[in-house]
């Protein structure tokens, strides 16, 4: 039987290293939902809850103390419309292989109110599996106090709004994202949030629940393309409707809010009767994604369409 032996310790250790492997794998998955997920700008209202599905359920702590429960996209849609939220600041983040694939998550953070007052949330994620990554099935968050935070660090005295995010995972690996040297800054200096947004204005200042309950569903018409977050391997995205004056600067000041553009990579071409459309190219296809997603942007007051590039075969 010790002729076995020397099998049976090979077959172990190469289950043990691609088990390893494939949970490194979850761990930078999740790592990308937490950096894409906080970063998106919150003016952006549609590229923030791609990350959910009609089967998703979400329960926010309101302003009111009184924890209220959404579900499906139209519903999380107007969640999001209604928020107050100004900023993030994230302090860490902690994962956990789950049930048939998924993944729970923890992040802990602070989040600025329009009024710059603050709040220490707790927001935990279930990460479902899908086919392309993950998608958000359950998502709960609640407020408490900065003593909290003190205990949950340790009785640490210093500044708990540090912005460097650790991604901790069950394997006990820490994980500090890469940034562009751009985005350096932002990090190192604890007096800066790691994300910038501003929260989508709303004209009607009704109560949440009012926004969330009493919602004719003739509003939630064209949101069911929106049910599905695949990564496109497409990086370029087709602009139109530029202005003959439109500058390369003003449109990469205006679409880097979507991801890193590559170098070179913004090409403007006139058209018939004086118009000019062009193409942007991002080093990730997720930034392509979002920009698509957005549909338009302004540049000086002048509304830029975007859309899919179409290559031709």
């Amino acid at each position: 039987m010790n002729c076995f032996l020397p099998f049976f310790v090979m077959y172990f250790q190469t289950f043990r290293s691609k088990n390893l492997i494939a949970k490194m794998a979850t761990a930078a998955k999740v790592k990308a939902f937490v950096e894409e997920y906080y970063r998106i700008p919150r003016d952006i209202l549609i590229l923030v809850f791609r990350f959910y599905k009609d089967s998703s359920k979400v329960s926010w702590l309101g302003e009111d103390g009184v924890m209220r429960n959404v579900t499906t996209m139209g519903a999380i849609y107007f969640h999001f419309l209604s928020l107050d939220a100004k900023k993030y600041d994230i302090l860490s983040c902690y994962s956990q292989d789950s049930f048939d694939g998924g993944v729970l998550v923890l992040v802990i953070g602070c989040m600025t109110l329009k009024n710059d007052k603050t709040k220490m949330f707790k927001q935990s994620f279930f990460l479902a599996p899908q086919k392309e990554g993950f998608f958000v099935f359950n998502d709960v968050l609640m407020f408490f106090s900065d003593e909290e935070t003190m205990n949950i660090h340790g009785g640490q005295t210093s500044d708990p709004l540090r912005t460097n995010l650790e991604l901790i995972s069950d394997q006990g690996i820490a994980m500090v994202p890469s940034l562009e040297s751009n985005q350096e800054a932002n990090w190192n200096n604890p007096k800066m949030s790691i994300i910038e947004t501003s929260c989508y204005a709303v004209q009607n200042n009704a109560a949440y629940s009012s926004t969330v309950e009493d919602l004719d569903t003739s509003a939630f018409q064209g949101l069911n393309n929106l049910n599905r977050v695949d990564a496109l391997e497409e990086t370029s995205i087709f602009i139109k409707n530029l202005g003959k004056n439109t500058k390369v600067e003003e449109l990469h000041e205006a679409f880097k809010r979507f991801g890193t553009i590559k170098p070179d990579g913004i090409y403007v071409k006139p058209a018939k009767e004086g118009r000019f459309f062009g193409f942007i190219e991002f080093e990730s296809p997720i930034s392509a994604q979002n920009a698509i997603q957005a549909s338009f942007i302004k540049i000086r007051n002048r509304k830029i369409k975007i859309g899919e590039r179409k290559r031709k075969n």
